[in-house]
């Protein structure tokens, strides 16, 4: 098995028919090693396998990725079995996702062309399994371990071993690989302590905070599009102003954006550092409280414009496309700015408010909670739910047929022609693309 990785860099080892299924599995192999003196001893290997499914007959081939998990531990020996097939499974898991179940997005058809970004999709989508934290963490581990290991052996047409940031362990010199993934959101295991959604009376005063205040205003419009379109920090961070479409002047009467990973900031060391867009499509942004999505944008295009030559939506205060973590920065300030508003003000139930937010876990995935419970109200089953989140399973978008706020009778009762114009838009975009 050993070098069989090097081979496998010069062509593939298993050709792949289009009127064949496959996946990989993991699968523990022994064998019975007998010694010279007579002595028997039973061995247990794991090792990663390529299933072929034909018209239902099925085989099994062994992938050269099996070489990662024969390799001997530093301090000799190897690991027990168990260990050996929690590795494989995430491995497994990984392979499947971006190779198998979602080729058709990432168009990654060997091993040699995976990047970083793939990691990153792969346990953003970990993390939304009902997984904990800690979970995520041991497979971002793993994954790192794995990249490394094919780096080493010059396998990856796209990272090399420059890539990685090394330092030493914490009691002795070995060396310790940091993890390249950037941009993963964690599962937080003290669920019922994390806010999901802003009352309905505090989510105009949380955007007029965002707009009035000059030190936080150049994500009003990024804030805007995660309330009333549920986009995410990476998706919002990986929008151009050509990938626009306005509804009406200024986008009065709603906005429709294309997603898809642009990867703005070429200058990053990992480019997944910029965000990552997990869902390409076209996605509405619903038009709320007459022109006031009219005035932030204006207000936004007239005032933040990249110097970089990107083209980016959204820019940091160098003029450089902003990364998802200068957006998270700026949210942040932006929602201590709006509790002290709140604990400021001479309405005690305002006041009684900031209390409540201080006590709770929240950051910039509130806004899509809020668009969420949005839809939810004017929604007529699962589907649309799942369409308009942009959600690649029903998991995620399941609990808002029952755990709902009546927050937007008033949004859908006095805009609801917008509404629709909007979803037909949508889906015509949609329609032209398949065309294409």
């Amino acid at each position: 098995m050993v070098g069989e990785l090097d081979k496998h860099r010069k062509s593939n080892v298993i050709s792949i028919k289009r009127n064949i299924q496959y996946r990989f599995v993991h699968e523990v192999c022994k064998w019975e090693k007998e010694y010279p003196n007579g002595n028997k001893e039973l061995k247990e290997y794991v090792l990663i396998m390529v299933e072929q499914d034909n018209g239902g007959n099925k085989r099994r081939v062994v992938h050269p990725l099996s070489e990662y998990l024969l390799q001997p531990r530093k301090r000799g020996g190897r690991l027990k079995v168990n260990s050996l097939t929690t590795k494989a499974s995430y491995i497994v898991r990984f392979l499947n996702y971006i190779l198998i179940e979602n080729s058709h997005i990432f168009k990654v058809k060997d091993i040699m062309d995976l990047r970083f970004e793939h990691g990153v999709e792969f346990l953003n989508y970990y993390a939304t399994t009902g997984v904990k934290r800690e979970t995520v963490k041991y497979c971002e581990n793993e994954l790192k371990q794995l990249y490394y290991f094919l780096a080493k052996r010059g396998v990856l047409n796209f990272i090399s071993l420059s890539d990685f940031e090394l330092g030493s362990g914490k009691y002795d010199l070995t060396e310790l690989v940091h993890s390249p993934f950037y941009g993963v959101d964690y599962p937080d295991d003290d669920y019922d302590n994390v806010l999901h959604y802003l009352p309905q009376e505090l989510v105009l005063i949380f955007l007029d905070t965002a707009i009035s205040d000059t030190s936080v205003s150049r994500i009003a419009l990024g804030v805007y599009f995660q309330f009333f379109g549920g986009l995410r920090v990476g998706e919002v961070v990986n929008i151009s102003r050509s990938s626009v479409s306005l509804k009406g002047p200024f986008g009065k009467f709603g906005i429709v954006v294309n997603l898809k990973n642009r990867k703005f900031r070429k200058d990053l060391k990992h480019r997944s550092s910029g965000g990552a867009v997990k869902k390409i499509r076209k996605q509405a942004i619903y038009p709320y409280k007459g022109n006031l999505l009219e005035k932030i944008y204006k207000n936004h295009i007239e005032n933040y414009r990249a110097t970089d030559g990107s083209n980016a939506l959204f820019v940091n205060d160098e003029g450089k496309a902003m990364t998802d973590y200068s957006y998270r920065y700026y949210f942040n300030r932006l929602k201590e700015i709006f509790i002290r508003r709140l604990l400021d003000s001479d309405d005690v139930i305002l006041r009684n408010y900031a209390v409540f937010l201080k006590s709770k876990k929240w950051s910039t995935h509130l806004g899509r909670g809020v668009f969420s419970n949005m839809i939810a109200e004017v929604a007529t089953n699962i589907t649309q739910i799942r369409q308009a989140r942009g959600d690649n399973t029903f998991d995620a978008s399941m609990s808002y047929l029952t755990d709902t706020e009546k927050m937007a009778n008033e949004l859908y009762s006095n805009q609801i022609d917008m509404w629709e114009m909007l979803l037909k838009d949508v889906t015509e975009h949609i329609k032209e693309e398949n065309v294409e």
